[in-house]
């Protein structure tokens, strides 16, 4: 066997034979799950494909996994020396562009996409010094419609958002939940029942997207501008009616361009998946699709009706004649 240390050329590649010890996880992949299958296999007949690692700034023969972390986990002995593939990359983004092809062969749940794409953006970030462009970036490098990595990055903002309210809590149940189940929660994260209404499915386990959407209906937070439109709370001054009336333009304008996303995000998850929707599925998916437009009318309708009603206040140049 080659001794620690030496190098081997196999097909313009540098391998190593290193300690299993100096062998580090990703300081910037999440996390994976990885089957019994690989411990069994490495104690069987060992490892037999060399991680992929990328040497640490600063410090002598010690190296950060890049793909192997289940095989290197695996490994109960620190000393044992194993065959590694030293890539020539230095920046995060390098490290889950090489990883992502491993990621992609195992059928990974809508909460580990978010986690792995999430992290992948924020290092994209990093390295472009701005947050525009990043996720179109991103789709395009990770084969992925844009609609599908803001999923992601907003499903990720849930659980962390859930972390900051219940450190400690797991929510294992909700890290089962499929993307659209998960999307339509995440509109609740700036909801105050947020942590409550989390605690509520993760004790049902499985419940079914009809439910979620109807929760996310009754607890979604209301503009100040729409609530107060919807209290009546206006002052009579023409001044203030039309300031009201410009809050009131931006608002409908707001819900229509989420509209619009909520619209695109649906087709393009769609698109993508359409042998794996159920037929209820669809039928919840065309529900959501529903729910949005009827707001939008409903919202359109009021504010019709209000700038009405301010055209008709004494004083209105339309009515005087000025």
């Amino acid at each position: 066997m080659t001794s620690e240390g030496k190098i081997e050329q196999v097909a313009e590649r540098v391998l190593r034979w290193v300690r299993a010890g100096n062998v580090h996880r990703s300081t910037v992949l999440p996390l994976r799950a990885h089957g019994p299958e690989i411990a069994a296999s490495v104690e069987d007949v060992g490892i037999l494909q060399p991680l992929l690692v990328r040497s640490i700034p600063g410090k002598t023969d010690e190296f950060e996994v890049v793909d192997g972390l289940g095989r290197l986990l695996s490994l109960k002995d620190e000393q044992i020396a194993v065959l590694v593939d030293v890539i020539p990359c230095v920046k995060g983004s390098d490290v889950f562009r090489k990883s992502e092809a491993t990621f992609q062969r195992t059928d990974r749940s809508a909460y580990e996409k978010c986690l792995f794409y999430a992290a992948w953006a924020r290092e994209l970030e990093k390295e472009m010094g701005k947050s525009e462009g990043v996720q179109a970036t991103l789709a395009r490098e990770a084969r992925l419609s844009e609609s599908a990595i803001s999923q992601y990055i907003t499903i990720d903002n849930l659980f962390a958002k859930l972390e900051s309210l219940a450190l400690g809590e797991e929510f294992n149940a909700l890290k089962t939940w499929g993307v659209n189940k998960l999307f339509r929660l995440s509109k609740l994260v700036q909801c105050e029942r947020l942590l409550e209404i989390a605690r509520e499915f993760e004790a049902k386990g499985e419940v079914s997207i009809e439910e979620v959407e109807r929760v996310v209906t009754e607890n979604s937070p209301s503009s100040p501008a729409l609530a107060a439109l919807d209290e009546d709370q206006y002052e009579t001054t023409n001044e203030t009616q039309l300031k009201r009336a410009q809050k009131l333009v931006e608002e409908v304008n707001s819900l229509a361009t989420e509209t619009h996303q909520l619209l695109s995000t649906i087709a393009g998850e769609i698109l993508q998946n359409v042998d794996a929707f159920s037929t209820a599925e669809v039928l919840g998916v065309y529900d959501t699709v529903l729910n949005a437009l009827k707001r939008l009318r409903k919202r359109a309708e009021t504010l019709r009706q209000k700038m009405n009603d301010h055209r008709q206040q004494p004083g209105d140049s339309s009515e005087s004649g000025e």
